[in-house]
């Protein structure tokens, strides 16, 4: 089977509807997909910055403690559920089960 290119992966990602930012161990904003960079657009390029740049108090709180569960083997986390969109923290794995960071995904709800 051949694999797909890495460079497919981006544009993927840019195809969503769905506003995906991945987040470093260290909670640096390492990529944000085409959604996000429409969202958050009045913030600038946010890549390279902290995750805590763009959140309030009470929701760096909340990272931070969601954070904890991931490094513990959580996968996903139910962040905010409202009637018509939601957003969900996901950890992503290296394939010997390392935690590598995370991503931010806010979706709407049909």
């Amino acid at each position: 089977m051949k694999s797909i290119d890495t460079e497919i992966f981006p544009q993927i990602l840019d195809s969503l509807n769905n506003v995906i930012v991945f987040v470093d161990n260290d909670h640096i904003i390492r990529y944000v997909n085409a959604a996000a960079r429409e969202k958050h657009a009045k913030l600038g390029d946010i890549i390279g910055k902290s995750i805590f740049f763009c959140h309030n108090e009470n929701s760096c709180r909340l990272i931070k403690e969601y954070y904890e569960k991931m490094k513990n083997g959580t996968d996903e986390i139910l962040v905010t559920a409202y009637d018509t969109y939601r957003v969900v923290m996901r950890s992503v794995r290296s394939t010997e089960g390392k935690l590598m960071g995370y991503y931010e995904k806010i979706y709407t709800v049909d």
